[in-house]
C-alpha cells in the first residue's frame, strides 16, 4: 500500500508546500484514512518545525495529484487543517480532484475559517502572501 502513496514537502516563500500523490486503488485499501492522515501531518509538522514559527510559515498549502477522492482524503485534509489552523496557519488545496469537490461543499469543509481551494500553485501562493 505505501507504494501507492508519496507525500513530499518543502518550503517555498515561506510557506509549506506538501504535494500528495497516490493510486485510485488506495481509496479502497483498510486503514487509508489514517495512513494519509499521519503522513501529510507528520511531514507537515516536521518542515514547520525546521522552518521556524513565522505566522506566515505555519500556512500550508497541499497539491492533490490523483483524479479521484474519497472519505479517506477528506478526512486526511480535514486532519491537516486542524493541525494547521491550531499552529495558527491557513490551509489551501490545490489540484483537489474537482468530480469530487462536492463532497467538501456537502460537508462543510469549504466554510471553514482558514481553509480554501486554489486552481493552482502561484495562486495559492499569491493568496496566502497578501495575508
Amino acid at each position: 500500500m505505501q507504494d501507492s502513496l508519496s507525500v513530499t514537502g518543502r518550503s517555498e516563500r515561506g510557506l509549506v508546500v506538501l504535494t500528495l500523490a497516490y493510486a485510485p486503488a488506495l481509496m479502497f485499501a483498510p486503514n487509508t484514512a489514517e495512513l494519509l492522515s499521519k503522513s501529510v501531518v507528520t511531514m507537515y509538522e516536521t518542515l514547520v518545525n525546521q522552518e521556524g514559527s513565522s505566522d506566515q510559515g505555519r500556512s500550508c498549502i497541499l497539491i492533490i495529484v490523483a483524479k479521484t477522492a474519497g472519505s479517506p482524503i477528506v478526512r486526511a485534509v480535514f486532519e491537516l487543517y486542524k493541525v494547521v489552523t491550531d499552529a495558527g496557519g491557513e490551509l489551501m488545496v490545490v489540484d483537489y480532484p474537482s468530480a469530487y469537490s462536492e463532497s467538501l461543499t456537502g460537508l462543510g469543509i469549504l466554510a471553514l475559517p482558514g481553509f480554501s481551494l486554489a486552481p493552482n500553485l502561484e495562486d495559492a501562493m499569491s493568496r496566502l502572501a497578501q495575508k
